[in-house]
């Protein structure tokens, strides 16, 4: 189901497989696809239902593969035989992991010469896991960036090769900075291949305090208007775009898209509107400051500017957004 035939350019330095699932991975394989390597295949997860229309849609990773003509392998799981035989037949110099989702199992990485490294958008050893750039964010903090480590069984607790450091802007979002960091890891990943094919890597144990950053669930992008506006400013920021906050106003429920912190008075109850401007944005008061919410989407509609939303739904001084429908 999964076979292949592993091709290659003519001159090649390293023969590399990919792993890779969300569009973090893009900037990677476009840059092994430009180089002198040769990518063998690309190995990405199966398609998933989407929410919207029910359907099995491709990922970034496997659109990308179509596009460019690699290879491309979808298993259910890492234990597949079929794989197994694959990518022994394959004989890669070293699998190259960027947001893939799942573990790989010692017994695939002991097949490449030069085993596996990953890309991963963090600081390590802060954040180990599925989410670290959106718990970056959520935790209100100022730096993040690209660690290269060698793969090893435990998640991300394998040495560091290659580590770089940017900042958070202070209105960033978890897109935008996967963005950033997604071009970083490709540079990176660079680096660390010339450094591979010289044969002077130099790994070093990770160092300081360890995080988890797990993967959200649906129900974490609930707010909580209790909290001050500064910390839900943070989450509507990191849940972009999954799974997205969210709260419900006369019994629909609303996706909040941006929103602005501001300090001082809150001027009411947590969730309540207490201003809208002739310029069309309101005010929400929280567990301490206001939150001015600047992009939304109800239910079934199109994301939209706060103008556009207040057209369409008026509000008046002292409605309730609630974390439950029933309580808007």
């Amino acid at each position: 189901m999964y076979s292949v035939r592993f091709t290659g350019k003519d001159k090649e330095e390293m023969k590399i497989v990919f792993f890779g699932t969300s569009s973090f991975a893009i900037p990677c394989l476009e840059s092994l696809e430009k180089s002198s390597h040769t990518l063998l295949a690309v190995v990405t997860q199966p398609d998933q239902v989407g929410e919207r229309f029910l359907k099995r849609l491709p990922n970034p990773v496997k659109m990308w593969a179509f596009e460019k003509r690699i290879p491309l392998l979808q298993p259910a799981t890492l234990s597949e035989p079929t794989l197994v035989r694959d990518l022994k037949e394959s004989a890669s110099d070293l699998f190259v992991v960027a947001s893939y989702g799942k573990i790989l199992p010692a017994s695939l990485l002991s097949i490449p010469i030069h085993g596996g490294i990953n890309v991963h958008p963090s600081l390590l050893p802060r954040y180990r896991g599925a989410s670290p750039i959106c718990w970056a964010i959520l935790n209100g903090d100022r730096t993040t960036g690209v660690s290269v480590i060698r793969m090893v069984k435990e998640v991300d607790t394998g040495d560091i090769l290659l580590q770089k450091e940017v900042e958070i802007g202070s209105r960033e979002d978890a897109l935008q900075l996967s963005e950033r960091l997604s071009h970083l890891g490709g540079e990176l990943l660079m680096e660390t291949l010339a450094q591979i094919e010289k044969g002077t890597p130099v790994f070093a144990p990770q160092k300081g305090r360890a995080s988890d950053a797990p993967r959200f669930k649906k129900e974490d992008g609930a707010i909580d208007w209790t909290k001050s506006a500064e910390a839900l400013s943070r989450q509507i920021r990191a849940l972009v775009p999954w799974p997205g906050s969210f709260s419900y106003l006369k019994g629909k429920r609303v996706l909040l898209w941006k929103a602005d912190p501001e300090e001082g008075d809150s001027g009411g109850r947590p969730g309540e509107v207490v201003s809208l401007s002739k310029s069309g944005e309101f005010k929400v008061a929280t567990g301490k400051g206001k939150l001015l919410l600047k992009e939304l989407q109800l239910e079934g509609k199109e994301r939209m500017k706060s103008r556009e939303f207040l057209i369409g739904h008026p509000l008046v001084i002292g409605e309730t957004f609630s974390c439950n429908p029933r309580d808007s």
